[in-house]
């Protein structure tokens, strides 16, 4: 009985403790700056769920990683605009990554969907970490998405920090 609940407990802790837990984006909505000239807004967000719950996406813009981002959450950056590179990954322990370099206008915001990449956290569950660096792609996929969709999708999240 107490072996069932320490599980339990571990389980608990672990996906409740992988969540995003900043301000809401509703409540932070009125208060995030302009975009200032010549730089492109950039949103991440991932929805929550039970896959990958254990792991924030590392995401690096040009070189530079930001804040994790958790399940539930939401982060945002301000880029000059042009060439923007972006690599997504697991953390410095998971294989494999997702990329896209952005052609970004000065002035326009562009929204990303942060998800888990089942069919790579399957292969590494199988497999192991050989199974996962066989397929060569990461823990986590993006895409783009259109801002009304995005600011549905904000409504529900937080930020990550």
């Amino acid at each position: 009985m107490l072996k069932k609940f320490l599980i339990f407990t571990l389980i608990t802790f672990v996906i409740s403790g992988c969540s995003a837990t900043g301000p809401t984006y509703r409540s932070l909505q009125t208060t995030i700056s302009q975009l200032d000239q010549g730089n492109a807004r950039l949103y991440f967000m991932r929805d929550s769920g039970f896959v990958a719950s254990g792991s924030n996406a590392r995401i690096q813009i040009n070189g530079k990683t930001k804040p994790g981002l958790a399940m539930g959450g939401f982060i945002y950056t301000d880029e000059k605009a042009g060439n923007i590179y972006i690599k997504i990954d697991g953390g410095p322990f998971t294989p494999g990554d997702a990329k896209l370099t952005l052609n970004a206008d000065a002035g326009k915001t562009y929204y990303f969907s942060v998800a888990p990449n089942t069919s790579n956290i399957m292969a590494g569950a199988v497999f192991g970490v050989l199974g996962s660096a066989a397929r060569g792609d990461g823990t986590f996929l993006f895409h783009q998405i259109s801002e009304r969709v995005a600011k549905e999708k904000l409504k529900t999240k937080k930020l990550s920090n």
